[in-house]
C-alpha cells in the first residue's frame, strides 16, 4: 500500500520545567495558546488554501489557560476549536508511574470540565516518556478517550518499532487503540522548523533528486535528504502517515508561524517527484483514519513500563514523600473526605509526579542556577503534596479524633504534651484496629533476615556512559544505545543498618544508610532473597500484572514501579512484599543494563532500587546524607486468593505505621485539656 499523504500535526512538547523554571514554562504555554489562536485567525482571514492547525498537547495547560483568560479570549479559542483549527489532546501532562489509579482518575476529570466548555476530546498523546502504567488503559477509556498516540524519546529507553498500531488490552479486558509513532519532533528530520524562524521567511526547494535544501526562514540552511526519509518508509503499511513537528526549542517552544510555507514548498517538489503530499492536520484526523484499519491489529495486555521511571530514584526522599501522600489521601478518602477535596489534593500529587524533575543540566551540572531552581521547584511540589494530603487526613478524622504524627508537625500543644510523657494517660487508638497475629511464622524459612544486603554500585570508570551511551541527534535513530558489557564496582555496605521487626505474620523492615555527598553517578540496591519458589504479581498502581508476561513488547523489563507491593505466591505460602518509600524494583539481581528480553517467572530475589543518579539530564545528579527506606512483609499459608490480598490492601494503608496515631478527643483528661487551652491562649497573646 503506497504512502499517499503525510498528516503534519504541529504542537509543542510540554515539560513542566526542564528548559526553564516551571512558573516561567507555565506562563509561556499560556502565551502559546494566545499565539495559536491569533495565527489561526490571521490565516483564516487571508483566505489561504491551507488553514493553520495547532494541537494543544496537554489538557492541563488548556485547563489553566481557561481560568486565566477573559470571556472574549475563551470565545476566540472555542471558535478555533469548532472550526477544527485547534484541538486539545487528552493527556493532562506526561506522567511517571508514581501516580496510582485514583490519582490518574482525579487528573483526568479535567477532561469533563473542558468538554463542558465545548471542547471535544477523544485522542490522547504522550511524548518523550516511554510508556504508561497499566491503569492508564482503563482510566482513558473511562474518560471517553478512544485512541492513544505515542511519540517517544528513546534516549535512555526503548519501545516498539516506529509506526506500530496495536490494541492495548486493559486490566478489565477492554481495548484501547494505540499508535507507536516516531519522535515528537520527527518533522525536524524532514526539514520542518529545524532552525529558528525569522520575521521575513523564504522557502526554497530546488527541483532535483537527492539532497533538498529547505530554508524555512532560518538563520542558516540545513541539508535534508528527503529521498532518504521517504526510502525509510518503503515497507510502511498505510496510505497515510502521522508526522509530528514542534519548533525550536522542541520542548516548550512556541507555534511556528511559517510551517505552512514549508508544506507548500514541499508539495511543489512532491508533484515533480511523485512523492506523497503533505497537509496540516489534527490528531483526531489521524485517529479516525487509524480506526478504519483497526481490524486484525495485534493485542497486547499488561504494563507499558516506562524506562524513564528509573529517574524517580534520583530524589529518594522526595519520591518517598509522594508515595506517602497517596497513602494518606487514600486513608482520608476511606474516612469520607468529600470527593472534590480529595480530587484537589490528588491533582497536586499528579503534578508532582509529572516526568520533568529539573533542568536540562540538572545531572551534569547540578550546581548551576537552572538545575538548583528546577530541583527546588520539584521538591516543593512533592512536599506540598504530602503536607496537603496530611491536612486532608486530619480533616477527615475530626471532630472525633486528632492525628498524632511528629514527622509532619512538631509544634502542636496537644502533641507536645503527648510526646513529653503524657501519652500514658491518653488512650491512643490506631486508625484501624489491627487484629493480633494468630499465626507464628518461621520467617527464616521464607526469607532469612541475615541474607538482606545493601549494595552500592558505581561505574568502574566513573562515567554515566557506562549505563547509556548517548548518540548524536542528527537522525531519527541516533538516540544512543545501552551498554551491553557494563563494568561496575559493587560494594556491600556493612555500615548499613537493617531493622527487622516481626510480629506474627507481618514484618516491618527499615534499612538505614548514610552516604557521602557527591555528584558522581551511583546506585543503591537492597536485596531481599526469598527461600521459596513463587510466581510473581506486581501492583503497578491499581492493577496487578505478571512481570514475566504482562508487559508491552519493547517496554522496560529491567525495573518496574510498584505501589501496594509484589505478591509472591508459592504452594506452601504466599508473601506480599511492599516497599513503602522506594517504588522501583528489579527481579533476581541488580540489572541496570543491558535491556532484558524477559523477566524470570520465579525470581530468587527482589531488588529494591531506592537511589539512582545515572541519568545525564532532567533528573537529579546529587546524592548523599542519611536515608531510611521502609518495607513490609505479609505472610499467608498456601496460595492466597487475590480477594484476600485485595482485602488486606484495601484496609487502612497507614495501619502499620507506629508514628501515625489517632487520638480520640473525648478521651483526653480534663486537666490535660485545660493545660492545652492555657498554652494556646499564651501563644495567642504572644502572637506566635
Amino acid at each position: 500500500m503506497p504512502l499517499a499523504e503525510i498528516l503534519v500535526v504541529h504542537h509543542t512538547h510540554t515539560d513542566w520545567g526542564y528548559t526553564s523554571h516551571p512558573s516561567v514554562v507555565e506562563a509561556r504555554h499560556y502565551r502559546y495558546i494566545d499565539q495559536a489562536v491569533d495565527l489561526c485567525r490571521r490565516y483564516r482571514e487571508q483566505g489561504t488554501s491551507s488553514r493553520y492547525r495547532w494541537t494543544c498537547e496537554s489538557a492541563w495547560v488548556v485547563h489553566g489557560w481557561l481560568k486565566s483568560r477573559s470571556p472574549r479570549e475563551r470565545r476566540a479559542l472555542l471558535d478555533c476549536v469548532r472550526r477544527g483549527e485547534i484541538e486539545v489532546a487528552a493527556m493532562p501532562l506526561h506522567p511517571t508511574p508514581l501516580a496510582d489509579s485514583r490519582t490518574i482518575a482525579a487528573a483526568l476529570r479535567i477532561l469533563d470540565e473542558l468538554r463542558a466548555e465545548g471542547i471535544p476530546i477523544s485522542v490522547a498523546l504522550i511524548c518523550d516518556i516511554n510508556g504508561l502504567s497499566w491503569p492508564w488503559a482503563d482510566a482513558l477509556l473511562d474518560h471517553g478517550v478512544t485512541t492513544l498516540c505515542a511519540a517517544m524519546n528513546f534516549v535512555c529507553g526503548g519501545g516498539l518499532p516506529r509506526y506500530t498500531a496495536f490494541q492495548w488490552q486493559s486490566a478489565s479486558g477492554r481495548k484501547l487503540l494505540c499508535w507507536q509513532g516516531a519522535h515528537y519532533n520527527q518533522g525536524a528530520f524532514w526539514g520542518i522548523n529545524y532552525d529558528a524562524p525569522q520575521p521575513a521567511p523564504t522557502v526554497s526547494v530546488p527541483a532535483r533528486p537527492g539532497n533538498q535544501t529547505i530554508d524555512a526562514g532560518a538563520t542558516r540552511r540545513r541539508e535534508v535528504d528527503l529521498a532518504k526519509r521517504l526510502a525509510e518508509l518503503k515497507d510502511y503499511p498505510y496510505e497515510k502517515l502521522l508526522l509530528q513537528v514542534t519548533n525550536v526549542p522542541p520542548d516548550n517552544g512556541p507555534p511556528h508561524p511559517q510551517y505552512l510555507d514549508y508544506i507548500a514548498a514541499y508539495n511543489r517538489q512532491a508533484r515533480l517527484n511523485e512523492w506523497p503530499m503533505m497537509r496540516p492536520a489534527t490528531l483526531l484526523e489521524w485517529a479516525n483514519y487509524l480506526f478504519g484499519h483497526a481490524a486484525g491489529l495485534p493485542v497486547f495486555a499488561g504494563d507499558w513500563t516506562d524506562w524513564w521511571a528509573s529517574g524517580v530514584a534520583s530524589t529518594p526522599r522526595e519520591t518517598a514523600a509522594l508515595m506517602e501522600a497517596q497513602r494518606r489521601i487514600h486513608a482520608a478518602e476511606q474516612r469520607g473526605l468529600p470527593v472534590e477535596q480529595a480530587a484537589a489534593v490528588r491533582r497536586k500529587i499528579f503534578l508532582a509526579a509529572e516526568h520533568t524533575w529539573g533542568g536540562s543540566t540538572s545531572a551534569l551540572k547540578p550546581y548551576e542556577l537552572l538545575s538548583l531552581a528546577g530541583l527546588a521547584a520539584k521538591q516543593e511540589l512533592m512536599y506540598a503534596a504530602v503536607v496537603d494530603a496530611n491536612e486532608a487526613l486530619r480533616a477527615s478524622l475530626q471532630p472525633r479524633y486528632r492525628l498524632l504524627d511528629t514527622r509532619l508537625e512538631s509544634f502542636d500543644p496537644l502533641w507536645n504534651e503527648l510526646v513529653r510523657g503524657k501519652a500514658d494517660v491518653v488512650p491512643v487508638q490506631p486508625l484501624r484496629k489491627v487484629k493480633a497475629a494468630r499465626r507464628k511464622v518461621d520467617w527464616q524459612r521464607w526469607i532469612n533476615p541475615a541474607t538482606l544486603k545493601v549494595i552500592l554500585e558505581e561505574p568502574l570508570n566513573g562515567e554515566r556512559s557506562t549505563w547509556f551511551e548517548v548518540g548524536k541527534f542528527d537522525r531519527p535513530e541516533a538516540h544512543g544505545h545501552w551498554n551491553e558489557a557494563p563494568r561496575w564496582k559493587r560494594t556491600v555496605l556493612k555500615s548499613a543498618h537493617i531493622d527487622w521487626d516481626a510480629a506474627g505474620d507481618t514484618v516491618r523492615i527499615e534499612a538505614r544508610v548514610k552516604l557521602d555527598y557527591t555528584e558522581r553517578p551511583r546506585s543503591l540496591y537492597i536485596l531481599f532473597p526469598f527461600g521459596f519458589q513463587a510466581s510473581l504479581l506486581a501492583d503497578v498502581g491499581g492493577a496487578w500484572a505478571d512481570p514475566c508476561g504482562e508487559n508491552i513488547p519493547g517496554s522496560c523489563k529491567n525495573w518496574w514501579t510498584v505501589h501496594r507491593g509484589i505478591l509472591l505466591r508459592g504452594r506452601a505460602a504466599s508473601v506480599l512484599w511492599t516497599p513503602w518509600d522506594a517504588p522501583l524494583v528489579m527481579f533476581d539481581e541488580p540489572c541496570p543494563t543491558p535491556p532484558r528480553k524477559r523477566n524470570p517467572r520465579h525470581a530468587r530475589a527482589l531488588v529494591s532500587w531506592p537511589i539512582n543518579t545515572y541519568w545525564f539530564t532532567n533528573f537529579c545528579g546529587l546524592s548523599g546524607g542519611d536515608y531510611t527506606f521502609r518495607y513490609r512483609l505479609k505472610w499467608w499459608p498456601g496460595v492466597v486468593s487475590m480477594r484476600d490480598v485485595e482485602g488486606y490492601c484495601a484496609s487502612d494503608p497507614l495501619a502499620d505505621y507506629p508514628q501515625v496515631i489517632a487520638v480520640a478527643q473525648d478521651t483526653v483528661p480534663v486537666k490535660l485539656k485545660n493545660k492545652i487551652s492555657q498554652k494556646i491562649n499564651h501563644l495567642k497573646k504572644r502572637k506566635i
